[in-house]
């Protein structure tokens, strides 16, 4: 009995490892995996409108999503930032609000401390506010597919 219970948890832990998977590799070190039930935002060849689809299946070389719209990967341009890709850029998600949030905080504790609103607080504070602008503009929003940064269907 104890054999039979090890082969169906071998059995389902195979299964699960073997499942089929939306592969984002950024170069030799970093890639993302999507499973079935995860969304992605991508553009498609000659089209530049964003989509947002929730992945369903994986049917050969195909992706099925939600609506049965079936989709080569070869055929995704673009894809979108989100919160798997986000974590390639951490530091820089992380300072943008923490530059964004100290500038703010300076102003308002000096504005509070100082009952009046003073030139180098306020030079200060606006160059740690930009600082963070100037982050979030140079933070990637969508990576181009071609090259090193590659999209495949993965086992």
């Amino acid at each position: 009995m104890r054999y039979c219970l090890i082969i169906l948890i071998s059995f389902m832990f195979c299964s699960v490892c073997l499942a089929q998977r939306l592969a984002f590799r950024k170069n030799l070190h970093k890639a993302v995996y999507y499973s079935i039930g995860d969304v992605i935002s991508y553009r498609i060849k000659g089209d530049d409108a964003k989509y947002t689809d929730r992945i369903t299946d994986f049917e050969d070389s195909l992706i099925v999503f939600q609506d049965y719209y079936r989709l080569k990967p070869s055929e995704i341009t673009y894809l979108y930032a989100d919160s798997k890709t986000r974590s390639w850029f951490g530091l820089r998600y992380r300072c943008q609000r923490l530059f964004m949030h100290a500038g703010l905080m300076i102003l308002g504790l000096d504005l509070i401390n100082s009952r009046q609103l003073r030139k180098e607080t306020l030079i200060f504070s606006g160059e740690l506010v930009l600082a963070g602008f100037l982050i979030k503009a140079i933070t990637p929003k969508k990576f181009k597919i071609g090259g090193k940064r590659r999209l495949f269907i993965t086992i």
